[in-house]
């Protein structure tokens, strides 16, 4: 079954569909005796025999609690920027500005994604014959060229976008130099399966 594919316009003839494989102690205090004696008298009062002092009863200190803290793992970019940041790592080496995220785009891409999961189709043209340009075009983006990658499968974008490296037209949309905006859709069917869309565009000028 094929599990890539791949669009681009303008090209002439339909594009190849690629297949590629999965991928402190207490303080005492001490008496203090008084041993004044009054002046008036005659006779010295006695003398009184001095208590022995009590021994202070033990305490037992309170532990301090042990505070166990655990380590917080940095949160993950989601997987749209994940695969975002691959491309335009890959379009820096070969010249490229890097693409821009774009929410019509995404809307575009997650739309196809959610339809592809929904009703188990897997194409650039849905059940009812809407193309790639019209969902691109739908969202509000005008465009003088676009491009549009799908892959069903893979659940990591790193996965993704190593099948797309594939030396044909998914490859070559992601470095196409003359695309400057990209939006990325992800979904899973009921059955589990991913489904993924990449859609490219450039803004009419």
């Amino acid at each position: 079954a094929v599990t890539t594919l791949a669009l681009v316009w303008p090209q002439a003839g339909e594009p190849p569909r690629a297949t590629a494989p999965e991928p402190t102690a207490p303080t005492v205090a001490q008496d203090n005796p008084t041993a004044a004696a009054a002046s008036a008298a005659v006779a010295p009062a006695p003398v009184p025999t001095p208590t022995p002092a009590e021994s202070p009863t033990p305490t037992t200190p309170t532990p301090t609690p042990t505070v166990t803290r655990t380590a917080t793992a940095t949160a993950q970019p989601n997987p749209e920027r994940q695969l975002v940041d691959l491309v335009n790592a890959e379009r820096t080496k070969a010249g490229c500005t890097p693409l821009r995220i774009d929410a019509r785009l995404h809307s575009s891409a997650q739309k196809h994604a959610d339809d592809m999961a929904t009703r188990g189709f897997f194409d650039h043209v849905n059940p009812d014959g809407v193309r790639a340009e019209a969902r691109i075009t739908a969202v509000g983006y005008r465009w003088s060229q676009w491009g549009e990658n799908l892959d069903r499968g893979p659940t990591t974008p790193a996965a993704v976008f190593a099948r797309w490296m594939d030396g044909g037209i998914h490859q070559s949309n992601m470095l196409d130099c003359g695309f400057k905006d990209i939006g990325v859709g992800f979904a899973t069917s009921s059955a589990g399966t991913p489904y993924w869309t990449q859609d490219l565009g450039a803004p009419m000028s």
